[in-house]
């Protein structure tokens, strides 16, 4: 999960990020194209309800945008927090506008990174910093903290007729067209290019909608319980199961209600996140389908390191081992041994391999007696050690695209042994799903297969797991649209030429963000998070058939609230979990 952070928070080598994203986007061409989706999206995204959730899905893609671009998919944007500038004896020599990020005032604008820059259709930026409209008062200053505070105490979110005139609406009153008027305001203030609606041509406007999105997530956070409206019976492409425009035709829809909660897409806000979160906790599920009635806490056996952002873990002859992720990059490991004891310690894994980098992701599966561990990197490379049966470690982790050859950067991996082979699945920052493997003789395949070159295409995937059931690799991943998918590999070699909806057999559970698989038996095991942050638990039996259900595993362990990664596997025919909270 990245952190959007405000604009003031940002260290020079953030802003300095920022600013070469953009240019690159802009260099390619696909700068313009945003702009041009902007300009053209009219009531679509305007003075409807959908402003928040169409907006909210334009930041994110744009965010992806730059993620690729500069080949980091840690890159998050910032936002500018105008309520914070406003208190400033001059708001227009805040941070934001010095020369080594936006720059200031001008017709054009002449200082900073972004002087003279072209925009679409033609000419050059401009701004006029705090000059404001005279039609419109107080659009010469910036909506402060009390107005701000005022408006998150508005609800509910919206109120017929879905239009500009409700009162009594957040998201009217958060756009601008009614109360102390905040989204309007920030682009009035701004001036110049911020005006029409080509806007996005100014890369401000970014940071802008940025703190509109913060705010409406700040709101939901606030009242859990005032969900999105309309429901129905609202304007087309705004209602809550609507597809909204442009993402409303082919394969890439998008509605309201998958934007709704911006864990499940992958990013926060610094005045959202909170540090006490991050705990890293384990459950089992008996061969006899009873649950372990509580989540144990791991760090409460081995000791604390930390905020855990991601994690995995896999069984041993009879040992589940445990691997972590935490929000400073490093990668930690430990066991729970066949007496359900647990090793007293994390081990730093990089202290035994040497280090590679700052890790943001972990697969690990056993292959005999050996563990194999694998990792992302912020750089978005692919990298594998083992910890072998007698405890020491390979001493380097070796790059897997060495071996195999490039095939993009990475966002997320799984791994899974069969026999003494390791197979790996990995998910490129640009959604596709790749499947390479580690013979028993220490040689790579010296490619990553396109699995759905052999399933047919599914989507855009952003999450994938997998495990081995006999001699056959199961596959589960998770697409943008939080569809939760599963095919599987024979012993022969040979795909299952499609992608099964798991959901189609065991009934809607909502819209997952991530998903862990593991083998017990001859049954294949699926845990996933959806973006209520529930856990939640079905089975494949090997007649092929699937429990009817999602059964929710936080029901059995008597521990509500909200997670945020999910792994698990076997150890003597139980299934063991763990979470993040």
């Amino acid at each position: 999960m990245v952190i959007r952070k405000s604009v003031n928070a940002l260290s020079s080598a953030e802003k300095a990020a920022y600013v070469q994203g953009v240019q690159l986007l802009k260099n390619s061409g696909v700068y313009d194209d945003f702009v041009k989706m902007h300009e053209n999206i009219g009531l679509n995204a305007h003075r409807r309800p959908g402003f928040l959730p169409w907006h909210r899905e334009y930041l994110l893609r744009f965010e992806r945008a730059i993620q690729q671009a500069l080949g980091d998919p840690n890159f998050a944007l910032p936002y500018w927090d105008w309520a914070a500038d406003a208190n400033l004896p001059d708001p227009t020599n805040a941070p934001i506008w010095q020369n080594d990020f936006m720059g200031g005032s001008g017709t054009p604008v002449s200082s900073g990174p972004f002087a003279f820059w072209p925009i679409y259709p033609s000419g050059t930026l401009t701004r006029e910093l705090g000059v404001g409209f005279q039609s419109v008062p107080g659009s010469d200053t910036l909506p402060n903290s009390t107005e701000v505070n005022d408006v998150l105490a508005i609800t509910p979110y919206d109120s017929s007729p879905w239009d500009t005139s409700p009162v009594q609406s957040f998201r009217n009153q958060l756009e601008g067209w009614q109360g102390p008027n905040l989204h309007n305001r920030g682009h009035l203030w701004v001036g110049g290019s911020m005006l029409p609606s080509t806007s996005p041509n100014d890369p401000v406007f970014w940071l802008h909608h940025c703190n509109v999105d913060r705010l409406w997530a700040i709101w939901q956070c606030k009242y859990p319980n005032e969900g999105y409206q309309p429901v129905n019976g609202g304007p087309t492409g705004h209602n809550l199961n609507d597809n909204m425009v442009p993402w409303n035709t082919g394969t890439d829809l998008v509605k309201p209600t998958n934007v709704l909660n911006i864990n499940g897409l992958g990013y926060t806000y610094d005045t959202l996140y909170d540090s006490t979160n991050g705990d890293l906790l384990h459950t089992i599920r008996y061969s006899n389908g009873g649950w372990q009635p509580f989540l144990g806490d791991v760090e409460g056996q081995s000791g604390e390191r930390g905020t855990f952002i991601n994690t995995d873990c896999a069984g041993t002859f009879g040992s589940l081992h445990v691997c972590g992720v935490t929000s400073d990059g490093r990668l930690w490991h430990t066991i729970r041994y066949n007496n359900s004891s647990w090793q007293p310690f994390f081990g730093d894994i990089e202290g035994q391999t040497g280090n590679v980098g700052s890790f943001r992701k972990v697969a690990c599966a056993g292959a005999g007696s050996n563990l194999h561990v694998c990792g992302i990197t912020a750089d978005g490379r692919i990298w594998h050690t083992i910890r072998f049966g007698n405890g020491s470690w390979q001493p380097f982790f070796g790059d897997i695209e060495g071996q195999t050859g490039e095939s993009g950067t990475f966002q997320d991996v799984a791994c899974a042994a069969i026999g003494n082979n390791l197979h790996v699945c990995a998910i490129t920052t640009t959604g596709q799903i790749l499947h390479t493997i580690r013979y028993g003789n220490g040689y790579w395949q010296n490619f990553f297969g396109d699995i759905e070159g052999q399933t047919g295409e599914s989507g855009v995937f952003r999450r994938v797991a997998c495990a081995g059931v006999g001699n056959v690799l199961h596959v589960c991943g998770v697409t943008t649209q939080g569809n939760i998918l599963h095919t599987l590999r024979n012993n022969s070699g040979g795909w299952q030429p499609f992608f099964g909806d798991i959901e189609g057999q065991t009934g809607d559970s909502g819209i997952f963000r991530e998903v862990a698989c593991g083998g017990v038996g001859n049954q294949l095991h699926v845990c996933g998070v959806n973006t209520d942050g529930k856990i939640l638990h079905t089975i494949r039996y090997n007649n092929s058939s699937w429990q009817p259900f999602f059964g929710d595993i936080s029901g059995q362990v008597c521990r509500p609230g909200e997670f945020q990664d999910i792994a698990c596997d076997d150890v003597g025919n139980s299934l063991h979990v763990c979470v993040i909270t």
